[in-house]
């Protein structure tokens, strides 16, 4: 992931022993860039696959003609989030190459559709294969949209729908372009990639591989397509502004815990879970649950560790500091379950 940090490393050390501007350290600005291909076939394009990967941190292909079995090994420090063998059964394939370290939770179709999603920075990511002259993927988005109506949502994909809206070559009354169009005004969705063709072909262009977001959002998210490449569609990425809140190992800071108030930590940790357990179902979702109590664990953690103890150690690499207990991780347990009961 390409990062664009509020400071240098020593920088961010020096304000840490300084006790000053926790603000200016927990939280980042960082670019995620997520792709999105039509590869017609992975095996004889993995070169041109490895390359655009490279240039993202999320790769989401179409058409890769192979079932989920049979991708090719992911390079180093990548990951796949494949397709069900069923969905595959008459199907194109679909698959998702992914940078291994991201804080994304992955989502696929219980259906015969070939989608898969992820959830990544507070966006719901769902990427897909339309057949053409078919519907079966779009009704399926239709149920991710509403079962995730209330979050932020990203359609990438290669939909084989033509409007002259995104697609000034389209031919009039396209089915597939009808229902995609229906779908967004009933969404609030619009086409970020309406201009230029993504499909060159001998017989002419067409732009089918679209992206589509909120309609609210368009000013803020960015979008290029990428040259080269062995199929007949272009590359697209879309770059979108996250801001990220560090675990303290990632920025390479480690605190000297001995001098802290533990009584007022284990107090402070206690009267927290126990107000979040007591909110429950008022978040908004999962996400945001896990968010808040992350945050609120963060701040009892800057009040009650003395500023002259903020300081470089690389030798206290632990994975969870030392007040954690059970207890937290079965409440959290407990609140996933409940989000799952809920999501089904």
């Amino acid at each position: 992931m390409s990062e664009r940090k509020t400071g240098t490393r020593e920088e961010l050390a020096r304000i840490w022993e300084e006790g000053g501007d926790e603000k200016r350290v927990c939280a980042e600005i960082t670019e995620f860039k997520v792709g999105t291909w039509n590869c017609a076939g992975i095996k004889s394009k993995w070169a041109d696959v490895v390359a655009y990967a490279s240039e993202v941190d999320v790769l989401c292909l179409q058409e890769t003609l192979v079932g989920p079995a049979d991708l090719p090994t992911p390079p180093k420090g990548w990951n796949w989030w494949k397709q069900s063998a069923k969905s595959f059964l008459g199907g194109r394939g679909v698959a998702i190459l992914y940078r291994e370290g991201l804080p994304i939770s992955l989502l696929r179709s219980r259906a015969d559709a070939e989608v898969l999603g992820f959830k990544a920075y507070g966006r719901v990511y769902i990427t897909g294969y339309n057949r053409p002259n078919s519907d079966i993927t779009l009704r399926e988005i239709k149920k991710w949209l509403q079962k995730f109506k209330r979050e932020k949502t990203v359609l990438l994909g290669d939909w084989n729908c033509r409007d002259k809206d995104w697609d000034k070559r389209a031919p009039r009354g396209h089915r597939g372009g009808k229902i995609l169009k229906k779908l967004c005004l009933e969404e609030g969705l619009g086409v970020l990639n309406d201009e230029g063709y993504t499909c060159h072909r001998f017989n002419g262009k067409s732009n089918i591989d679209l992206v589509l977001v909120g309609v609210d959002e368009m000013q803020d998210l960015k979008w290029r397509a990428l040259v080269g490449g062995a199929s007949d569609h272009c590359p697209i990425v879309l770059s979108i502004q996250v801001e990220k809140r560090p675990e303290i190992e990632q920025m390479g800071v480690y605190w000297r815990y001995s001098g802290a108030d533990w009584g007022a930590v284990v107090k402070c940790t206690d009267d927290l879970c126990t107000t979040w357990i007591k909110k429950g179902r008022k978040h908004k979702s999962y996400e945001t649950a896990v968010q808040e109590l992350n945050e609120g664990l963060m701040e009892i953690l800057i009040k009650q560790v003395p500023k002259g103890l903020r300081r470089m150690d690389k030798s206290l690499q632990m994975k969870k500091p030392e007040w954690w207990r059970r207890s937290i991780d079965v409440r959290r347990e407990e609140m996933k379950l409940v989000w799952r009961r809920r999501e089904k």
